[in-house]
């Protein structure tokens, strides 16, 4: 359990949070040179509304055709969505941390979004192996084709994420 105590008066707000995006200070983290690739359209806006106030620019672009833009920050949970919020369009380059971190991110949705894929190719697979199946039975009346397809699509739908998660 945290006691509360109170803040002296001259507590510094400017001072305690300048090295970081947003308000999550990480107490003891280190406040590291975050250097970033993007795009012209990122470029574009991270120009006229910079990220953090320590936020400087290469005025011309790197080998890879891309912009560089350095941050003197903490890494914290704001700056990471931020980040993602660009998405490709801002690839880190530095530091190595932060770089496999958003890695990671990013690994984790495209595996999410292709596991979304499979599901949806299983369930019409499944659904039209059913519709043929319910009219080789002579049943017709789609309402009630469709019903059980419905039926059989969300007990599919059950077993797949089960099995996934």
């Amino acid at each position: 359990t945290r006691t509360f105590e109170p803040l002296d008066n001259d507590f510094d707000f400017e001072e305690f949070f300048s090295d970081v995006v947003g308000v999550s200070v990480v107490e003891g983290a280190p406040v590291e040179n975050v250097i970033l690739h993007v795009t012209d359209q990122a470029w574009n806006y991270i120009t006229t509304k910079p990220l953090h106030e320590s936020q400087s620019v290469l005025n011309s672009k790197q080998a890879d055709g891309k912009w560089e833009v350095r941050l003197k920050v903490q890494d914290n949970y704001e700056l990471r969505s931020l980040l993602r919020s660009f998405g490709d369009s801002v690839e880190v380059m530095a530091p190595v941390t932060l770089r496999q971190e958003m890695k990671e991110y990013h690994f984790q949705v495209y595996r999410l979004v292709l596991t979304t894929i499979e599901l949806v190719q299983l369930i019409w697979n499944h659904g039209v192996q059913t519709i043929q199946v319910f009219h080789s039975m002579g049943l017709q009346d789609g309402e009630k084709t469709i019903e059980h397809f419905f039926k059989f699509t969300i007990a599919v739908s059950a077993e797949f994420t089960e099995s996934i998660f």
